[in-house]
């Protein structure tokens, strides 16, 4: 994965050493996350020094953790990370950890006001 200015489109910068997906910013544009080839959450830290010609500089990526994501070749994110970068909400399939205990689906009741009134 690259990063590169927009709208010159110069200066390429690689972000990622073995390809990845889904890649997503930190609110403050000081991390980078991403899904590695090997569905482990990822981030890589991008330093920007302003100036007439901005430079950007990326850190070693980091695996942070096995996100139990079964496919990742689609249009659609996983997961998603909060603004600070300490929080991430991840859909994974149930039972997808080796070793996971069997949790129930989550119900989600849709318009349960509407029918309280019956």
């Amino acid at each position: 994965m690259y990063v590169q200015p927009f709208p010159s489109a110069d200066n390429e910068l690689r972000i990622s050493t073995a390809g990845g997906a889904q890649p997503r910013w930190r609110a403050d544009g000081k991390e980078l996350f991403y899904l590695a080839q090997d569905a482990k959450m990822t981030a890589v830290a991008v330093t920007v020094t302003p100036g007439p010609k901005a430079s950007l500089k990326a850190g070693a990526p980091v695996a942070l953790f096995d996100t139990h994501i079964v496919a990742q070749a689609q249009i659609f994110f996983n997961y998603d990370v909060t603004a600070d970068g300490k929080r991430f909400l991840v859909d994974t399939a149930a039972g997808a950890a080796s070793g996971a205990p069997s949790t129930p689906p989550l119900t989600v009741r849709v318009n349960w006001n509407a029918a309280s009134k019956n």
